[in-house]
């Protein structure tokens, strides 16, 4: 997958002229002409993206053709083995792959909430971080810690509502025996594969040839109540590459769900740098010629809470309160600032529209990079274009994953962040709730087909789980500033309270 038509064509420019075009489709020929002119990308890049989406809140039809523009303009630029993305097509018929299975001999599980959420920040190791994981398993102790997550303003109100909607009065929607669940990047700690498989569905799982990978997945589908189906080459040996294979992807996928049956499509890859805008072309890429082949298809995605998104008021008026409060508890804050020269701890505020009068936040942080954020707003493109019964997207939050716990600098960043109101989870609850979420999600549609009524980028509000970045009280990018340098020093001074 390469960023034009010939090997080695510049990133930086290719994402500019996407944008661009998106936004020129609209209307905005001020802001494309700002987006193509802008010489130093990677230190500016976040201004233009925010302006991107402030120009997409201004109304739902703004929003809806700066998408499709956008998307358009994706599949015109980037090339694939030669040819223009646009110009790839698939023979439903054909594909290279076999099928291996493997159909478990465990039991259907019901519905589980690992706990605690995540230990101290403070006794936080990577070597002994799930030793203390515990499960919980009543409708009224998971509620019970929803609620307390609200309380802290690590998720929105309506996770309750939804988690009270399914666990009391549908779970039937838990049961996923006969369910067929696609997962690109099945491996993925931050993807559903284990917890639909507890949950006794029928997993189509992605992800890179080899033995690490499929062994950990193959063990764990043997002794769980569902299904692992997967593609395999000439020798049988599971996996598959979704840049490299991608048509012959799509028409595995395709042969694995009956027409006619509704199916999940879950993307849940990730790389680092430009091949993170690669991977996430290439499996939309899959996602749109699944869905055209298999109409009944959802497409399922996770947004990162450090991507901005339409606030409701309530968010920000939750921010301000805590901003109040902490004066007098957190009274080392203005210390902080002070010896930052004011760079850190800014206050967690958000951009109004001015036609629309709704709120855009600020939650980018620049040292992820251009091309993080881009790939990222490729994903919500397609949300907003298939609609709230076609796609899922929701707020996941900040995780200690393997790769954040193994590098000493991510590890303390984001465990820093706690002290700021910024609370990273364990994978196994984030993954465990989001994906409870998403099952909400697949079976009722009404709340966010109300909301996408009045704006599709509105329909993010519920059934997030964003870990206090709406609602602390500090700028998500300016207590990653010194959440490092924060929890360093904690650790140093157990009874410091900086």
């Amino acid at each position: 997958m390469e960023f034009g038509p010939e090997r080695g064509a510049s990133g930086s420019d290719a994402v500019k002229d996407v944008l661009a075009r998106s936004v020129e489709a609209a209307g905005a020929q001020e802001l494309a002409h700002a987006i193509r002119t802008e010489r130093k990308w990677r230190d500016n890049y976040v201004g233009h993206l925010l302006a991107v989406q402030e120009f997409m809140l201004a109304s739902d039809e703004t929003c809806k053709e700066t998408a499709r523009a956008g998307l358009e303009a994706l599949y015109d630029t980037m090339h694939w083995k030669g040819t223009r993305l646009a110009d790839v097509h698939v023979e439903p018929a054909t594909t290279r792959f076999g099928t291996g299975s493997v159909k478990g001999k465990g039991r259907v599980d019901e519905f589980w909430l690992p706990v605690p959420r995540v230990s101290s920040a403070q006794t936080v190791l990577a070597a002994d971080r799930t030793k203390e994981v515990k499960r919980i398993e009543s409708v009224e102790a998971i509620l019970a810690e929803i609620k307390d997550w609200i309380k802290q303003g690590i998720a929105e109100p309506n996770v309750l509502d939804n988690m009270t909607r399914m666990l009391r009065d549908h779970p039937e929607w838990l049961d996923l025996r006969g369910q067929r669940f696609v997962v690109l990047g099945a491996s993925s700690q931050m993807g559903p594969t284990r917890a639909l498989l507890r949950l006794g569905a029928t997993v189509i799982a992605v992800d890179l040839p080899g033995a690490r990978i499929w062994d950990k997945l193959i063990s764990f589908a043997e002794n769980s109540g569902g299904e692992l189906i997967f593609p395999t080459d000439q020798e049988g040996n599971p996996g598959a590459n979704v840049i490299n294979d991608m048509p012959d992807l799509v028409s595995w996928i395709v042969s694995c769900i009956p027409e006619g049956e509704r199916a999940v499509l879950g993307s849940y890859l990730y790389m680092d740098g430009a091949s993170f805008v690669r991977v996430v072309v290439a499996s939309d890429y899959i996602a749109r010629e699944v869905q055209r082949l298999r109409p009944e298809v959802v497409l399922s995605y996770l947004c990162s809470p450090t991507e901005p998104f339409c606030l409701p008021e309530e968010a920000l008026e939750f921010a301000q309160q805590t901003a109040k409060a902490r004066a007098w508890t957190h009274p080392g804050d203005k210390l902080l600032r002070a010896l930052t020269l004011g760079y850190t701890l800014l206050p967690n505020e958000a951009i109004r529209e001015p036609k629309s009068s709704r709120l855009l936040q600020d939650s980018y942080v620049p040292e992820q990079g251009p091309n993080y954020a881009f790939a990222k707003l490729v994903q919500r493109w397609r949300t907003i274009l298939s609609g709230p019964t076609k796609a899922i997207a929701n707020v996941a939050p900040a995780s200690l994953t393997r790769s954040v716990m193994s590098n000493r600098l991510l590890r303390w960043g984001i465990l820093g962040c706690e002290r700021f109101g910024v609370v990273p989870f364990l994978p196994e609850t984030a993954n465990a709730i989001m994906t409870a979420l998403m099952l909400h999600d697949l079976n009722f549609h009404d709340d966010k087909i109300k909301a996408y009524a009045v704006h599709p980028m509105v329909t993010y509000q519920s059934s997030a789980v964003h870990g206090g970045t709406w609602r602390c009280a500090f700028k998500t990018s300016s207590a990653t500033k010194i959440s490092v340098l924060v929890f360093a020093y904690n650790r140093i001074n157990p009874m410091s309270r900086l």
